[in-house]
């Protein structure tokens, strides 16, 4: 299984929003051929080819630690300076997907059975009725 880190730093570079990322990922694989392949298809932003990325970061966090206290040193650095959000959906989805970034209080999508984010300070999801029992539905 690939770090979650891995995934998410792979997901932002995948959707470029991270210039400072993928510039140091970008000289890192202008080196090898398959990692410029792999970072180029990711660009695409399917879960696939992000996966694949990711396990491309792994490796050549393997092969050089040096490369791999820059990329978390800087992953660290951008998510406590920007305090960005960077949503990804992982696997099959039936249905709707909502994605947010903070949220405080609460948010009810929907009737009854609806999703409930953010009850009581508890970010989460719960069905109504079902995985909350202090639901009055």
């Amino acid at each position: 299984m690939t770090d979650p880190i891995l995934l998410d730093i792979a997901g932002a570079v995948a959707a470029r929003s991270t210039p400072a990322l993928v510039e140091l990922v970008s000289r890192k694989f202008d080196k090898d051929p398959y990692q410029r392949t792999v970072l180029s298809a990711a660009n695409n932003q399917e879960p696939a080819t992000v996966r694949r990325l990711a396990g491309q970061l792994a490796a050549a966090e393997y092969e050089d630690e040096e490369f791999g206290r820059q990329l978390r040193a800087e992953w660290s650095t951008l998510r406590t300076q920007t305090r960005t959000t960077t949503n990804m959906v992982r696997g099959t989805v039936f249905g709707s997907v909502i994605q947010a970034g903070d949220v405080s209080g609460s948010i009810t999508i929907g009737d009854n059975n609806a999703i409930a984010l953010g009850d009581n300070n508890n970010i989460g999801a719960r069905r109504r009725g079902i995985d909350n029992p202090r639901s009055t539905s």
